[in-house]
């Protein structure tokens, strides 16, 4: 059949089913040809050397201090234990240091993608780093894996995220292999295969929150991404068809034929910005636990004055962070009454609250277990954490008194950014957890922007992980 043929065939109408930013979100069948020559232009954007703006080298360090630091802590864990014990081979180390990135949960995330960029795009970028690499590079690379991710949710969020995908390991692989393939240098034909290579490999789901499996997650996606630019480097071919109606964004429930924004315009980091956490657990508690910190600041309730606690928060949210009482560090992460008392009780929660023997605090379990979670009707908004559906508070006393509090705008995000003394005290509280041989690695993070040799960088922060 021709192309005229072809293109004549008869289409189906599209159906309104979500405005955003007053853009209509149309559903209808995936066109291949429309959804790869997006995905093309992508690579051909990826692999022409760009400079980034000053907003995006701002954001992009930011990112980078917030994730290594999360790394650092991670280095302490069981899972990261598991994780290093794979292969040392260049895709395991970034599968070791994305699962450590991710095992307190303390490290960013973003609108778009429902998930957590930067500790898969970091990991990939510094498992990948040799002697050829200025951090300017890092820089790019990180900035076109985020990217990818992005527009990539763009595709299917929140329809992706709502049916149980777990957007760090399905759309985290994507953009781990645009900024492997920029880290290797893959021209465009090359970037494509890769992309094409990860996007046919992805997988992860939202039934793993709660177990050392989310942060595995954030490995596996690391790695494939990893994998694929290896694949496409060394002659590797892939098809068109992954991005089609068969394809990834037909299969994961996608509802438009492609992104909404053309990639670089803008950037996804100044159009969106990273949203950088304060507490290590999910980003849904973020604006409760604010909530609640305020609510101790100003009245400053103690376990026995307060009678119940009342959470309203939009269902799209509520239903991941509905652990009950928690017997695991995991499980705490995602527990909306463990986390919002101990908050109310001793401020945002640090890492301290998360160490196995803190999660069975008498007085916190006590408060704990008056916390009733109550999943508002709809989420009136479909971008994620909009201020349109905010979280609400009621703390009702013993002598009557109910507190309130309603919040929309979550702590690190654009409207409400942590400053570098924020990111300071984070990396502090992270390297606490070490012993002081590796904490000597931890005073060169803030100067990242400034390294002047990345590879040795890496070298020494991996050999400290041991």
């Amino acid at each position: 059949m021709g192309r005229h043929q072809r293109n004549s065939a008869p289409h189906h109408q599209p159906r309104v089913v979500a405005t955003t930013g007053g853009l209509k979100v149309l559903e209808h069948p995936m066109n291949t040809d429309t959804t790869a020559r997006y995905w093309r232009g992508f690579a051909d954007w990826a692999s022409t050397p760009f400079a980034l703006p000053d907003l995006a080298v701002a954001r992009t360090e930011a990112a980078f201090i917030d994730t290594i630091a999360c790394i650092l802590a991670g280095f302490t864990t069981p899972a990261f234990s598991v994780a290093r014990a794979m292969d040392h081979s260049v895709s395991g180390r970034a599968f070791a240091f994305a699962t450590a990135g991710h095992a307190f949960d303390f490290d960013d995330y973003d609108v778009p993608s429902i998930g957590h960029p930067s500790v898969v795009m970091v990991p990939t970028v510094l498992a990948l780093v040799d002697g050829s690499h200025s951090i300017s590079d890092l820089f790019r690379a990180y900035v076109t894996g985020v990217e990818a991710m992005a527009r990539m949710g763009e595709t299917v969020n929140p329809a992706h995220y709502e049916a149980g995908w777990h957007a760090t390991a399905t759309l985290g692989g994507i953009g781990a292999a645009a900024a492997a393939a920029a880290m290797l240098r893959l021209n465009s034909e090359q970037t494509f295969v890769a992309l094409s290579l990860a996007t046919g490999m992805a997988g992860g789901l939202k039934a793993q929150f709660g177990s050392m499996g989310k942060p595995l997650n954030a490995g596996f996606a690391a790695r494939r991404g990893i994998d694929a630019a290896i694949l496409a480097k060394a002659g590797a071919d892939a098809s068109e068809a992954v991005f089609g109606a068969k394809g990834f964004a037909g299969l994961f429930h996608g509802h438009r034929p492609t992104p909404i924004t053309q990639p670089g315009a803008p950037l996804s980091v100044i159009q969106h910005g990273l949203i950088a956490k304060p507490a290590p657990c999910c980003g849904y508690l973020m604006r409760s636990l604010q909530m609640a910190e305020d609510i101790r600041t100003t009245e400053a309730p103690g376990s026995d004055t307060i009678e119940k606690v009342i959470l309203r928060i939009p269902p799209r949210n509520a239903a991941v962070i509905n652990q009950p009482i928690p017997s695991t560090p995991d499980q705490a992460r995602f527990s909306a009454p463990y986390c919002v008392s101990a908050a109310l009780l001793n401020g945002m929660p640090g890492l301290a609250d998360f160490q196995p023997e803190a999660l069975f605090r008498p007085d916190v379990i006590a408060l704990a277990r008056k916390i009733d979670l109550q999943p508002l009707p709809a989420n009136l908004s479909p971008e994620d954490l909009s201020p349109d559906d905010p979280d609400h508070i009621e703390v009702h006393l013993t002598s009557g008194k109910v507190l309130k509090r309603t919040e929309g705008v979550v702590l690190g995000s654009l409207a409400r950014p942590l400053g570098r003394d924020d990111l300071r005290r984070k990396l502090d509280d992270c390297i606490a957890l070490l012993p002081a041989p590796a904490t000597a690695v931890a005073g060169r993070v803030m100067a990242i922007s400034t390294c002047p040799d990345p590879a040795s960088f890496v070298a020494d922060l991996w050999r400290h992980s041991s």
